[in-house]
Protein backbone atom coordinates (compact mmCIF):
# COMPACT_ATOMS: atom_id res chain seq x y z
CA UNK A 1 0.00 0.00 0.00
CA UNK A 2 1.07 3.48 -1.06
CA UNK A 3 -0.22 7.03 -1.89
CA UNK A 4 1.08 8.86 -4.93
CA UNK A 5 0.67 12.88 -5.51
CA UNK A 6 2.33 14.05 -9.04
CA UNK A 7 2.07 17.57 -10.40
CA UNK A 8 2.81 17.44 -14.48
CA UNK A 9 2.02 19.72 -17.59
CA UNK A 10 0.27 18.54 -20.80
CA UNK A 11 0.76 21.48 -22.94
CA UNK A 12 -0.57 24.83 -21.12
CA UNK A 13 -2.98 22.90 -18.51
CA UNK A 14 -1.38 21.38 -15.30
CA UNK A 15 -2.81 18.17 -14.06
CA UNK A 16 -2.81 16.33 -11.00
CA UNK A 17 -2.23 12.54 -10.06
CA UNK A 18 -3.75 11.76 -6.75
CA UNK A 19 -4.31 7.88 -5.84
CA UNK A 20 -3.83 5.35 -3.22
CA UNK A 21 -1.96 2.01 -4.45
CA UNK A 22 -2.53 -1.43 -3.22
CA UNK A 23 0.35 -4.35 -4.33
CA UNK A 24 1.98 -7.15 -2.72
CA UNK A 25 5.06 -5.88 -0.47
CA UNK A 26 6.99 -8.14 -1.06
CA UNK A 27 6.52 -9.31 -4.60
CA UNK A 28 5.67 -12.60 -3.63
CA UNK A 29 2.35 -14.01 -2.84
CA UNK A 30 2.22 -17.69 -1.94
CA UNK A 31 5.16 -18.33 -4.53
CA UNK A 32 3.45 -15.79 -7.02
CA UNK A 33 6.02 -13.61 -8.04
CA UNK A 34 5.70 -10.79 -11.37
CA UNK A 35 2.50 -9.38 -9.99
CA UNK A 36 0.60 -6.08 -11.26
CA UNK A 37 -0.32 -3.51 -8.81
CA UNK A 38 -3.42 -1.35 -8.27
CA UNK A 39 -4.77 1.98 -7.79
CA UNK A 40 -7.91 3.96 -6.51
CA UNK A 41 -7.58 7.79 -8.32
CA UNK A 42 -9.11 10.65 -7.64
CA UNK A 43 -9.72 12.07 -10.92
CA UNK A 44 -11.76 15.19 -9.93
CA UNK A 45 -13.28 16.40 -6.50
CA UNK A 46 -14.44 19.97 -4.79
CA UNK A 47 -11.88 22.85 -5.31
CA UNK A 48 -9.59 24.52 -2.93
CA UNK A 49 -10.27 27.44 -1.45
CA UNK A 50 -6.84 28.46 0.12
CA UNK A 51 -3.52 27.28 -0.64
CA UNK A 52 -3.27 23.61 1.00
CA UNK A 53 0.44 22.14 2.17
CA UNK A 54 -0.13 17.99 2.23
CA UNK A 55 3.33 16.73 2.63
CA UNK A 56 3.95 19.43 5.34
CA UNK A 57 7.34 20.74 3.33
CA UNK A 58 6.45 24.62 3.96
CA UNK A 59 4.92 24.88 0.59
CA UNK A 60 1.68 24.33 -0.93
CA UNK A 61 0.86 21.26 -2.85
CA UNK A 62 -2.33 22.53 -3.96
CA UNK A 63 -4.02 26.22 -4.76
CA UNK A 64 -7.21 27.75 -4.60
CA UNK A 65 -9.51 26.40 -7.63
CA UNK A 66 -7.74 23.68 -7.86
CA UNK A 67 -9.01 19.95 -7.13
CA UNK A 68 -8.62 18.63 -3.93
CA UNK A 69 -7.68 15.32 -4.56
CA UNK A 70 -6.69 13.18 -1.67
CA UNK A 71 -6.14 15.44 1.68
CA UNK A 72 -5.28 12.33 3.42
CA UNK A 73 -4.41 8.93 3.77
CA UNK A 74 -4.05 6.73 6.96
CA UNK A 75 -3.67 2.69 7.84
CA UNK A 76 -5.06 0.59 10.41
CA UNK A 77 -5.21 -2.72 11.68
CA UNK A 78 -7.71 -4.62 11.54
CA UNK A 79 -7.60 -5.72 15.06
CA UNK A 80 -7.04 -2.03 16.22
CA UNK A 81 -9.74 -0.65 14.15
CA UNK A 82 -12.38 2.71 15.30
CA UNK A 83 -14.49 0.80 18.44
CA UNK A 84 -12.04 -1.65 19.55
CA UNK A 85 -11.50 -0.96 23.41
CA UNK A 86 -8.49 -3.02 23.28
CA UNK A 87 -6.19 -4.68 21.29
CA UNK A 88 -8.18 -7.55 19.78
CA UNK A 89 -6.69 -11.14 18.40
CA UNK A 90 -7.48 -14.65 17.38
CA UNK A 91 -10.46 -15.89 19.48
CA UNK A 92 -11.18 -12.21 20.73
CA UNK A 93 -14.85 -10.83 21.58
CA UNK A 94 -14.65 -8.99 18.21
CA UNK A 95 -16.12 -5.36 18.48
CA UNK A 96 -19.40 -4.69 17.08
CA UNK A 97 -20.10 -8.46 18.04
CA UNK A 98 -23.35 -9.13 20.34
CA UNK A 99 -21.73 -8.75 24.13
CA UNK A 100 -18.95 -7.50 23.07
CA UNK A 101 -17.73 -3.46 24.27
CA UNK A 102 -17.33 -1.24 21.99
CA UNK A 103 -16.08 2.12 22.16
CA UNK A 104 -18.32 4.78 22.36
CA UNK A 105 -15.82 7.15 20.31
CA UNK A 106 -15.85 4.98 17.01
CA UNK A 107 -17.45 7.73 14.62
CA UNK A 108 -15.25 10.56 16.16
CA UNK A 109 -12.34 8.66 15.50
CA UNK A 110 -13.61 7.81 11.99
CA UNK A 111 -14.07 11.77 11.10
CA UNK A 112 -10.41 12.62 12.71
CA UNK A 113 -8.99 10.11 10.14
CA UNK A 114 -10.88 11.61 7.36
CA UNK A 115 -9.72 15.18 8.33
CA UNK A 116 -6.71 14.20 9.85
CA UNK A 117 -7.72 15.73 13.70
CA UNK A 118 -5.31 14.51 16.72
CA UNK A 119 -6.91 17.06 18.82
CA UNK A 120 -7.84 15.05 22.20
CA UNK A 121 -6.64 11.64 20.96
CA UNK A 122 -5.09 9.07 23.33
CA UNK A 123 -1.73 7.67 23.17
CA UNK A 124 -3.02 4.54 22.06
CA UNK A 125 -5.43 6.00 19.08
CA UNK A 126 -2.68 8.06 18.11
CA UNK A 127 -0.34 4.95 18.17
CA UNK A 128 -2.92 3.15 16.49
CA UNK A 129 -4.33 5.92 13.83
CA UNK A 130 -1.59 8.02 13.09
CA UNK A 131 2.07 6.97 12.28
CA UNK A 132 5.30 8.40 12.27
CA UNK A 133 8.78 7.82 10.44
CA UNK A 134 9.85 6.20 13.88
CA UNK A 135 7.06 4.48 15.27
CA UNK A 136 9.18 3.60 18.63
CA UNK A 137 9.12 7.21 19.75
CA UNK A 138 6.08 8.34 17.78
CA UNK A 139 6.94 12.26 18.00
CA UNK A 140 4.50 14.91 17.73
CA UNK A 141 7.21 16.85 15.47
CA UNK A 142 7.13 14.02 13.25
CA UNK A 143 3.73 13.40 12.54
CA UNK A 144 2.04 14.58 9.17
CA UNK A 145 -1.52 13.86 10.34
CA UNK A 146 -2.60 13.77 7.12
CA UNK A 147 -0.33 11.30 5.67
CA UNK A 148 0.51 8.27 7.03
CA UNK A 149 4.88 7.61 7.35
CA UNK A 150 5.32 4.70 4.61
CA UNK A 151 9.16 5.06 5.69
CA UNK A 152 8.00 3.97 9.55
CA UNK A 153 5.33 0.75 8.06
CA UNK A 154 8.11 -2.07 8.38
CA UNK A 155 8.86 -1.01 11.97
CA UNK A 156 5.15 -1.34 13.32
CA UNK A 157 4.83 -3.88 15.63
CA UNK A 158 1.71 -5.40 13.17
CA UNK A 159 4.25 -5.64 10.48
CA UNK A 160 5.77 -8.59 12.04
CA UNK A 161 3.10 -10.58 12.42
CA UNK A 162 1.72 -9.95 9.26
CA UNK A 163 -0.37 -6.62 8.66
CA UNK A 164 -3.72 -7.50 7.90
CA UNK A 165 -4.71 -3.86 7.41
CA UNK A 166 -7.34 -1.27 6.08
CA UNK A 167 -6.71 2.05 4.73
CA UNK A 168 -8.30 5.26 3.92
CA UNK A 169 -8.29 7.96 1.79
CA UNK A 170 -10.51 10.97 1.79
CA UNK A 171 -10.89 14.62 0.55
CA UNK A 172 -11.68 17.38 2.73
CA UNK A 173 -13.33 18.44 4.52
CA UNK A 174 -15.43 21.40 2.33
CA UNK A 175 -18.70 23.24 2.90
CA UNK A 176 -21.58 22.68 0.91
CA UNK A 177 -24.34 25.03 0.78
CA UNK A 178 -28.17 23.97 0.57
CA UNK A 179 -28.97 22.57 -2.91
CA UNK A 180 -24.78 22.65 -3.92
CA UNK A 181 -23.51 20.24 -6.60
CA UNK A 182 -19.69 19.37 -6.32
CA UNK A 183 -17.73 16.66 -8.81
CA UNK A 184 -16.20 13.96 -7.28
CA UNK A 185 -14.79 11.28 -10.10
CA UNK A 186 -12.70 8.39 -9.50
CA UNK A 187 -11.50 5.66 -11.15
CA UNK A 188 -9.74 1.88 -10.71
CA UNK A 189 -6.58 1.90 -12.51
CA UNK A 190 -4.16 -1.41 -13.10
CA UNK A 191 -0.23 -2.09 -14.00
CA UNK A 192 2.81 -3.96 -14.45
CA UNK A 193 4.43 -2.17 -12.08
CA UNK A 194 4.73 1.30 -10.14
CA UNK A 195 5.91 3.11 -13.32
CA UNK A 196 3.35 1.75 -15.68
CA UNK A 197 0.44 2.45 -13.18
CA UNK A 198 1.67 6.02 -13.33
CA UNK A 199 1.66 5.93 -16.62
CA UNK A 200 -1.94 4.89 -17.11
CA UNK A 201 -2.61 6.96 -14.50
CA UNK A 202 -1.44 10.13 -16.35
CA UNK A 203 -3.16 8.87 -19.14
CA UNK A 204 -6.47 8.93 -17.47
CA UNK A 205 -6.14 11.91 -15.88
CA UNK A 206 -5.86 13.45 -19.67
CA UNK A 207 -8.86 11.28 -20.39
CA UNK A 208 -10.82 12.60 -18.15
CA UNK A 209 -9.69 16.54 -18.25
CA UNK A 210 -10.43 16.17 -21.88
CA UNK A 211 -13.89 14.30 -21.76
CA UNK A 212 -12.47 11.18 -22.77
CA UNK A 213 -11.33 12.17 -25.91
CA UNK A 214 -8.12 9.88 -26.78
CA UNK A 215 -4.97 10.94 -28.87
CA UNK A 216 -6.26 12.08 -31.52
CA UNK A 217 -4.09 11.51 -35.66
CA UNK A 218 -2.41 14.06 -37.55
CA UNK A 219 -4.82 16.33 -39.97
CA UNK A 220 -5.94 14.41 -42.77
CA UNK A 221 -4.18 15.61 -45.73
CA UNK A 222 -6.04 16.69 -48.89
CA UNK A 223 -5.16 13.77 -51.46
CA UNK A 224 -5.23 14.29 -55.15
CA UNK A 225 -4.67 11.33 -57.64
CA UNK A 226 -3.65 11.30 -61.28
CA UNK A 227 -3.82 8.48 -63.20
CA UNK A 228 -1.77 7.33 -66.65
CA UNK A 229 -1.25 4.20 -68.86
CA UNK A 230 -0.33 1.82 -66.02
CA UNK A 231 0.17 3.76 -63.23
CA UNK A 232 -1.33 6.31 -60.86
CA UNK A 233 0.16 9.45 -59.44
CA UNK A 234 -0.94 10.19 -55.78
CA UNK A 235 -0.35 14.04 -54.67
CA UNK A 236 -1.01 15.38 -51.19
CA UNK A 237 -0.45 18.13 -48.76
CA UNK A 238 1.57 18.65 -45.91
CA UNK A 239 -1.24 19.26 -43.66
CA UNK A 240 -0.44 16.40 -41.42
CA UNK A 241 2.95 17.33 -40.68
CA UNK A 242 1.98 20.92 -39.00
CA UNK A 243 -0.86 19.58 -37.10
CA UNK A 244 -0.97 18.70 -33.27
CA UNK A 245 -2.44 16.42 -30.84
CA UNK A 246 -5.82 17.92 -29.27
CA UNK A 247 -5.29 15.88 -26.34
CA UNK A 248 -1.42 16.12 -25.18
CA UNK A 249 -0.89 18.88 -27.47
CA UNK A 250 2.62 17.52 -28.63
CA UNK A 251 3.41 18.15 -32.16
CA UNK A 252 4.16 14.71 -32.80
CA UNK A 253 3.60 13.79 -36.68
CA UNK A 254 6.36 11.35 -37.78
CA UNK A 255 5.81 10.01 -41.70
CA UNK A 256 3.07 8.23 -44.15
CA UNK A 257 2.12 4.68 -44.73
CA UNK A 258 0.45 4.17 -48.44
CA UNK A 259 -1.85 0.82 -48.61
CA UNK A 260 -3.50 -0.88 -51.92
CA UNK A 261 -6.58 -2.78 -52.36
CA UNK A 262 -7.32 -4.55 -55.20
CA UNK A 263 -10.55 -5.09 -54.07
CA UNK A 264 -12.58 -2.31 -53.13
CA UNK A 265 -11.21 -2.21 -49.66
CA UNK A 266 -11.83 -5.46 -48.58
CA UNK A 267 -8.52 -6.40 -48.04
CA UNK A 268 -5.06 -4.45 -47.82
CA UNK A 269 -2.75 -6.99 -49.29
CA UNK A 270 -1.64 -10.76 -49.76
CA UNK A 271 -2.34 -13.06 -46.41
CA UNK A 272 1.27 -12.79 -46.05
CA UNK A 273 1.16 -9.28 -45.49
CA UNK A 274 -1.66 -9.14 -42.74
CA UNK A 275 -0.07 -7.66 -39.31
CA UNK A 276 -1.29 -9.98 -36.21
CA UNK A 277 -0.72 -9.04 -32.46
CA UNK A 278 1.00 -11.43 -29.46
CA UNK A 279 -2.54 -12.96 -29.59
CA UNK A 280 -2.89 -14.18 -33.01
CA UNK A 281 -5.18 -11.74 -33.51
CA UNK A 282 -5.51 -9.99 -37.10
CA UNK A 283 -4.60 -6.09 -36.39
CA UNK A 284 -3.36 -4.52 -40.13
CA UNK A 285 -1.56 -4.85 -43.01
CA UNK A 286 2.11 -4.23 -43.76
CA UNK A 287 1.80 -1.10 -46.36
CA UNK A 288 2.63 -0.94 -49.69
CA UNK A 289 5.07 1.73 -49.10
CA UNK A 290 6.62 3.68 -46.25
CA UNK A 291 8.07 7.15 -45.49
CA UNK A 292 9.11 8.77 -42.34
CA UNK A 293 11.27 11.13 -40.51
CA UNK A 294 15.40 10.04 -40.69
CA UNK A 295 17.19 10.29 -37.36
CA UNK A 296 18.10 13.96 -37.70
CA UNK A 297 15.10 15.30 -38.35
CA UNK A 298 13.55 13.16 -35.99
CA UNK A 299 16.10 14.91 -33.35
CA UNK A 300 15.74 18.28 -34.02
CA UNK A 301 11.48 18.27 -34.50
CA UNK A 302 10.13 20.39 -31.51
CA UNK A 303 7.71 18.13 -29.08
CA UNK A 304 5.16 21.33 -29.07
CA UNK A 305 5.30 23.18 -32.33
CA UNK A 306 6.10 22.81 -35.72
CA UNK A 307 8.83 25.36 -36.00
CA UNK A 308 12.28 25.52 -34.58
CA UNK A 309 12.37 25.44 -30.74
CA UNK A 310 15.59 25.67 -28.25
CA UNK A 311 17.48 22.88 -26.99
CA UNK A 312 15.67 20.60 -24.35
CA UNK A 313 11.89 21.41 -26.42
CA UNK A 314 13.19 18.65 -29.01
CA UNK A 315 12.38 15.20 -28.96
CA UNK A 316 16.44 14.50 -28.77
CA UNK A 317 15.82 10.76 -30.19
CA UNK A 318 15.41 8.68 -33.51
CA UNK A 319 12.11 7.51 -33.74
CA UNK A 320 12.03 4.48 -35.99
CA UNK A 321 11.50 0.55 -35.67
CA UNK A 322 9.01 -1.21 -33.97
CA UNK A 323 6.28 0.59 -31.80
CA UNK A 324 7.34 -0.07 -28.02
CA UNK A 325 3.41 -0.56 -27.13
CA UNK A 326 2.78 -2.72 -30.20
CA UNK A 327 5.57 -3.72 -31.79
CA UNK A 328 4.01 -5.51 -34.53
CA UNK A 329 3.60 -2.30 -35.89
CA UNK A 330 6.55 -0.57 -37.44
CA UNK A 331 7.58 3.71 -37.00
CA UNK A 332 9.65 3.74 -40.24
CA UNK A 333 13.15 3.04 -41.55
CA UNK A 334 14.31 7.02 -41.01
CA UNK A 335 13.60 7.03 -44.69
CA UNK A 336 13.50 10.66 -44.85
CA UNK A 337 10.58 12.97 -46.73
CA UNK A 338 13.14 14.28 -49.19
CA UNK A 339 12.54 11.49 -51.95
CA UNK A 340 8.70 11.93 -51.93
CA UNK A 341 8.61 15.82 -52.12
CA UNK A 342 7.87 17.56 -55.14
CA UNK A 343 5.88 21.32 -54.60
CA UNK A 344 3.46 21.31 -57.40
CA UNK A 345 0.03 23.05 -58.16
CA UNK A 346 -3.39 20.69 -59.77
CA UNK A 347 -5.75 22.69 -60.49
CA UNK A 348 -5.62 25.43 -58.43
CA UNK A 349 -4.23 23.84 -55.08
CA UNK A 350 -1.04 23.25 -53.65
CA UNK A 351 0.40 19.90 -53.37
CA UNK A 352 3.67 18.73 -51.05
CA UNK A 353 4.36 15.68 -51.70
CA UNK A 354 4.84 13.00 -55.23
CA UNK A 355 4.26 9.17 -54.81
CA UNK A 356 4.09 7.55 -58.41
CA UNK A 357 1.91 3.57 -58.23
CA UNK A 358 3.13 1.65 -61.14
CA UNK A 359 0.24 -0.77 -61.67
CA UNK A 360 0.48 -3.77 -63.64
CA UNK A 361 -3.10 -4.13 -66.19
CA UNK A 362 -4.18 -6.87 -63.00
CA UNK A 363 -3.94 -4.03 -60.43
CA UNK A 364 -5.56 -1.96 -62.66
CA UNK A 365 -8.41 -3.92 -63.49
CA UNK A 366 -9.77 -4.61 -59.88
CA UNK A 367 -8.27 -1.49 -58.01
CA UNK A 368 -10.94 0.69 -57.50
CA UNK A 369 -10.54 3.43 -55.50
CA UNK A 370 -7.33 5.47 -54.99
CA UNK A 371 -4.61 3.97 -52.65
CA UNK A 372 -5.37 4.80 -48.87
CA UNK A 373 -2.75 6.98 -46.90
CA UNK A 374 -2.31 7.12 -43.53
CA UNK A 375 -0.50 9.39 -41.15
CA UNK A 376 1.31 8.20 -37.94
Amino acid sequence: MEYYDERFEIGDEVLIISMAMIYDYDGNSNGATDLGIVATQLLDTPKATREIDLDMDGFPDRYPGEALKMTDWHWFDWYNRPGVVNREGSGSCYAGSAGCPQAKNKEEIMYKLMVGDTTNTKTSENAWFFHTPNPDTDLGTELNPHFDSLEGLEEEDAFDEGLDCVFIMSCGPFDLKVGEEVPFSFCIIFGQNKQDLISNAKFAQIMYNSHYQGYTPPTRPDVHAVTDHNKVSLFWDNAAEISNDIVTGYADFEGYKIYKSKDGGRTWGTPDKQIYDDYGIAVGWQPYAQFDLNAEEDSLHCIWENDECSDGLNRGRSISGPDPHAPWFNLGFDTSLDEIKKDTTINGSDYQYYFVDVLHLFYEYFWTSPPLCEMF
